[in-house]
């Protein structure tokens, strides 16, 4: 689920134009019936704007989310949380007023992603129970979502396993330690082994970079 304020544009349908908005974002594997049974608890928990949910071949999966398809400038923070409770969800709700900058999403993790792999390889927070992503898109003044979005993390630091998945590390925001913090150690120290014996010279290093190792003096 994400939860922000659309823009009062004509381009967005009339239903959601300047409102503050929980866009509950869902995909089930299973038989048709089954998923209605689940779909029907959530239609029935609140007032719906838009029902969008429909069958899917793979191919579309991404529309589930409607993200943009072209680069945009947006500054952004990730965690991934080792629980969920009640307080959490009470702190969420607390940095996503219909004044907030910035879009706060929360995504469950589990499943494929908890088992562990068949195949060794680099994924890291396989342990997670969720995801939570924060953007705020192109604004004049970055100064508030950027302080906003700090806020959001040092308050939901209790619940975080330390780090975030790679492939949410977007935006000026990040630093070597997040890049590090975003696989087990002994899983980083391999991608530096490799990226020393590949790419000794750092060119692949317009990146979330994993530098290659100094050479011995």
């Amino acid at each position: 689920m994400a939860v922000y304020t659309f823009p009062d544009l004509p381009g967005l349908p009339a239903a959601v134009r300047g409102r503050h908005c929980c866009h509950v974002r869902v995909t089930y594997q299973g038989p048709a019936a089954e998923a209605e049974t689940f779909l029907g608890a959530l239609r029935g928990s609140g007032s719906v704007l838009l029902d969008t949910v429909r069958s899917l071949p793979l191919t579309e999966i991404g529309t589930i989310h409607n993200d943009r398809t072209a680069p945009l400038d947006v500054h952004s923070r990730s965690l991934v949380l080792r629980r969920l409770d009640s307080a959490l969800a009470h702190t969420v709700v607390a940095h996503t007023g219909p004044d907030a900058a910035s879009l706060v999403e929360l995504r469950h993790l589990a499943g494929a992603l908890g088992r562990p792999p068949a195949v060794a390889n680099a994924v890291g927070h396989r342990d997670g129970v969720a995801n939570m992503f924060t953007t705020a898109y192109p604004a004049d003044d970055h100064t508030f979502a950027d302080t906003e979005q700090q806020r959001l993390l040092d308050d939901l630091e209790p619940w975080s396993d330390g780090g975030a998945l790679s492939t949410f590390l977007l935006g000026s925001k990040v630093t070597p330690a997040d890049v590090r913090a975003a696989f087990r150690p002994e899983d980083y120290d391999r991608l530096v082994e490799l990226k020393t014996r590949w790419d000794p010279d750092n060119i692949f290093r317009f990146n979330q970079n994993i530098p290659p190792s100094a050479p011995p003096v």
